[in-house]
């Protein structure tokens, strides 16, 4: 015998919005650990969990431990937020050590792969309403924003969020917005 699970649905008011709510669906307080990326939606911004975590199918040497401890060390002592530039020429191990990074810090990582100028500030005010600690993750920092500085207004505490945004981007640019450094 078959059975089928019969999926209630019930409708979820945002304003003048309505859209089907699953009850089968669960809940949390915090966003799970994992690496996410924004999507938009009918009804705004939503995260979509890409990995639990990063994974790497090639053998890591652990050259990059003592840049890490540093960083995790940094991490634990300060309670803003925080930016690390992993600056270098192509294949020397800025996404590798960025995403080991990201699994050693054990917060859920918001991975920006490319920007949507319609909903860029959309995304960024999303972004920075996230109620925990979170990762802002953005590999090849240069490609996505290229002269564009939109990232700095969550960067530098100008919309201010009671809680640790870390902002991990790698460049292979040898020019960097002098307004990243800090």
């Amino acid at each position: 015998i078959k059975y089928k699970t019969i999926m209630t649905k019930i409708w979820q008011a945002e304003g003048d919005e309505y859209f089907f709510l699953r009850t089968d669906s669960k809940k949390y307080d915090k966003l799970p650990i994992g690496v996410y990326e924004v999507v938009m939606t009918l009804n705004g911004p939503m995260v979509h969990k890409i990995y639990d975590q990063f994974t790497f199918d090639f053998k890591l040497y652990g050259l990059e431990t003592n840049l890490i401890a540093r960083i995790k060390k940094t991490y634990a002592a300060n309670k803003n937020n925080l930016g690390v530039i992993l600056n270098g020429m192509r294949g020397t191990g800025k996404t590798v050590t960025a995403k080991q990074l990201c699994n050693d810090l054990k917060v859920p990582v918001i991975l920006i792969s490319d920007k949507d100028d319609d909903n860029s500030k959309v995304v960024e005010n999303y972004i920075n309403s996230i109620p925990q600690d979170i990762i802002i993750f953005v590999d090849e920092y240069e490609k996505i924003y290229e002269e564009d500085d939109d990232l700095l207004t969550i960067m530098d505490g100008a919309l201010t969020s009671t809680y640790k945004r870390t902002f991990i981007l790698t460049t292979n640019k040898l020019y960097i917005n002098e307004n990243l450094l800090d």
